[in-house]
């Protein structure tokens, strides 16, 4: 766990070299409603390879990164949705914008991240069509 909440983007990158335990990545799948597998598969990670670690094990440095980016564009989508469910329902649902792809099924890449990101912003700025 952090010892004090990052405040800069040199804060994330330390945060994922350090690695991010699999406990929170559980807690990241909670918040999205989605199975365990999913989320592994989302980290570029068998589920088996998943399973075996223990909740205090630290992911690497490449899944903790997309775990933090991940979390960011939830916490994004909370700030542009105000609600978990609508936001949980817009992550499951195919957009337009993502060339009729679910958002939730671009969080396996930083490009995809980026581009959900970037609806979301659209969505905020009430230029989403």
């Amino acid at each position: 766990s952090l010892v004090r909440e990052p405040v800069s983007a040199m804060d994330y990158v330390n945060v994922s070299n350090k690695g991010i335990s699999k406990q929170s990545v559980m807690k990241l799948a909670e918040l999205m409603d989605i199975p365990l597998k999913d989320i592994a598969a989302m980290l570029n990670m068998s589920y088996k390879t998943f399973s075996r670690k223990l909740p205090t094990d630290l992911m690497d440095t490449i899944s903790s990164s997309l775990t933090i980016e991940i979390a960011q564009t939830l916490a994004k989508g909370l700030v542009v949705f105000e609600n978990e469910s609508v936001l949980r329902r817009w992550l499951q649902k195919d957009n337009r914008s993502l060339q009729g792809k679910k958002p939730i099924e671009l969080f396996n890449t930083p490009t995809g991240i980026k581009l959900v990101n970037r609806v979301l912003y659209r969505i905020e700025e009430g230029i989403y069509v």
